[in-house]
């Protein structure tokens, strides 16, 4: 690199940031930190070289502080994690002090959007689970036996929650009316869908990285093993695979919304029919970024290439190997002791030598960058009742 290239990394102590700032190190950038909040005894990541502390990111005033910040630090790229909304509403004014990558706020809102995501996809013929109004759902499930615990249909919100946050799987009326008044009293409007039979190994997800021209520059494309809660949680296990007919499904629907920036997309395999139905499509960088980049897709690096104008090549073949496994040791230890209650010790253990086999991934947590960790670890045991310290894959 010709000269030290200064990012600015939002929500810099948390794990999504923590392992963009580390890939961005390792490409030589040199990384700004910023968030909402300031780690004890300053234990930042050791490749943060200034630190900023912002307001509370849902306060009505984070994106006033962020360009002020912005304006005052002068970075050549911003990376936005944990308020790419607020700085895709902001990007214009943004980009007069510095580059980022984001897509156009009205695309971000018809992706963020499931029902919306779901008009566009009937349009061009993506394949995803049906979708029924309230009357419709609750006559496919009259037939119902109260004592019929099979999941028929599933409640969800239509914004992105993460995490499977407000998914409930519902086999009778009552259960579904019970469901969407949940829902609407968290989340707002709720969406009901068919289920899609299987396992948590026919979940795939997939990472894309589109230009300033929304053409594709990086792709990574992942078997899921094992989540935590089980049915609908986060990524415990994967391994890394070569689907790139599930990238080549999504591609019409990114040029037409002429697509800037990260995306994360989820496929179920129907287990009926052996068809990939996309599940959602998250409008940033994924909680589980850090197993592309610990498989070598240095996605924070390429956003920052494309973000600077750099003319890269359309990626189509995989540049990284298939077969390498992804384990999040806090995640992981949870599902472990499930199965040993559910399954017993022969069976558990049994999975657990299948998650582990072959080649790994290094884990989350780095002992040469450990500050970050132990950081967190003091502001959980400071406020563990606030529920605002991050899991394992808050970004």
């Amino acid at each position: 690199m010709a000269r030290v290239v200064d990012v600015l990394v939002t929500r810099s102590t948390r794990n999504v940031g923590i392992e963009l700032i580390r890939a961005l190190a390792a490409a030589g950038y040199r990384v700004i930190g910023a968030d909402d909040r300031r780690p004890p005894l300053a234990l930042h990541s050791r490749h943060v070289g200034r630190f900023h502390e912002l307001p509370p990111f849902e306060s009505a005033d984070i994106g006033a502080a962020l360009i002020d910040l912005v304006k005052r630090v002068r970075p050549a790229v911003l990376v936005p994690v944990g308020i790419s909304d607020v700085a895709c509403e902001l990007q214009a004014e943004l980009g007069r002090h510095c580059r980022t990558l984001m897509p156009d706020p009205a695309a971000r809102t018809r992706v963020n959007d499931k029902q919306s995501l779901a008009e566009i996809c009937c349009r061009l013929g993506i394949p995803m689970p049906r979708i029924y109004k309230a009357d419709k759902a609750r006559r496919l499930l009259d037939s119902e036996t109260e004592q019929d615990e099979t999941p028929r249909l599933v409640v969800k919100p239509r914004g992105q929650v993460g995490g499977g946050g407000g998914v409930h799987f519902v086999a009778t009326r009552r259960s579904l009316d019970d469901a969407l008044a949940a829902v609407r009293a968290e989340f707002g409007e709720p969406m009901i869908t068919e289920y899609v039979r299987g396992d948590a190994d026919d979940v795939r997800a997939v990472h894309f990285l589109f230009d300033r021209h929304a053409r594709l520059v990086s792709w990574f494309t992942a078997r899921k093993l094992c989540l935590w809660p089980p049915a609908t949680g986060l990524t415990a296990a994967a391994v890394s695979t070569h689907e790139w007919g599930l990238v080549q499904q999504l591609l019409p629907l990114f040029r037409q919304l002429e697509w800037r920036g990260p995306a994360e997309a989820e496929f179920k395999v129907d287990a009926r029919t052996g068809e990939p139905l996309l599940l959602e499509i998250n409008p940033r960088f994924s909680g589980a970024i850090s197993f592309p980049l610990r498989c070598g897709v240095n996605l924070a690096a390429a956003f920052c290439r494309a973000a600077l104008g750099e003319t890269m090549s359309t990626a189509a073949e995989p540049a990284y190997a298939a077969g390498i496994k992804y384990v999040n040791p806090s995640l992981y230890t949870r599902v472990l002791c499930r199965r040993l209650v559910d399954r017993g010790p022969r069976r558990a253990l049994a999975d657990l030598r299948r998650d582990l086999a072959g080649q790994r991934a290094a884990i989350v947590y780095q002992l040469s960058d450990f500050r970050p960790t132990l950081g967190k670890a003091l502001l959980q045991l400071r406020e563990p009742w606030t529920g605002k310290v991050d899991g394992p894959h808050a970004g």
